[in-house]
């Protein structure tokens, strides 16, 4: 794993260990908003013979309690580090969040995903491919207002091996999440 994700997991579990010394805030409101939509720029940082690039991602999920269920979008397009071509990669995701309320405004989260990554190659070569894809994710969520929050979160995806490539991705998001 590379050392970034495992700093972020570090300074997560450190928060949850701080957060279990303090008292419970409030009980959060029933009638808050359920429902959430995402939208984040991505660095990606795909490693190997690939440059690092940005992109984007979009999200909608639903939370029940500390847990949430979401359906994800991610493109970026990376080049070559030699000049040959670039792949454009297209991961759809389902992910699993846990969500621990660290302060009043601030939520920390851990997370699986699953799904399948699309993969298109141009270069020397013209291939397509899709790759079966898991991963794990760490992030924090600040409420900018009730229904608003700026969220930033690190993700590490295993691809497996296709025609056009395979191996681990790390994602870098910063994005704004919005609750109906």
């Amino acid at each position: 794993m590379s050392k970034s994700f495992l700093i972020v997991c570090g300074l997560f579990a450190t928060a949850l260990c701080v957060r279990a010394q303090t008292p419970a805030p409030a009980p959060a409101d029933n009638a808050a908003p359920k429902s959430y939509a995402r939208a984040a720029a991505v660095i990606a940082i795909p490693g190997g013979d690939l440059d690092t690039s940005l992109g984007g991602a979009i999200a909608f999920g639903q939370n029940f309690g500390p847990h949430a269920l979401e359906g994800e979008v991610v493109l970026f397009k990376s080049s070559f580090k030699y000049g040959y071509g670039d792949i454009r990669f297209l991961p759809v995701l389902v992910n699993y969040r846990y969500n621990v309320r660290l302060a009043e405004r601030l939520t920390g989260h851990l997370g699986v995903s699953v799904g399948a990554t699309f993969e298109h190659s141009n270069g020397y070569w013209d291939v397509s491919g899709t790759a079966f894809t898991y991963g794990a994710q760490a992030g924090l969520s600040f409420r900018l207002t009730s229904v608003m929050s700026l969220e930033t979160s690190v993700r590490r995806l295993r691809l497996e091996k296709t025609d056009v490539g395979g191996g681990n991705i790390t994602l870098v998001y910063l994005g704004l999440s919005n609750r109906f």
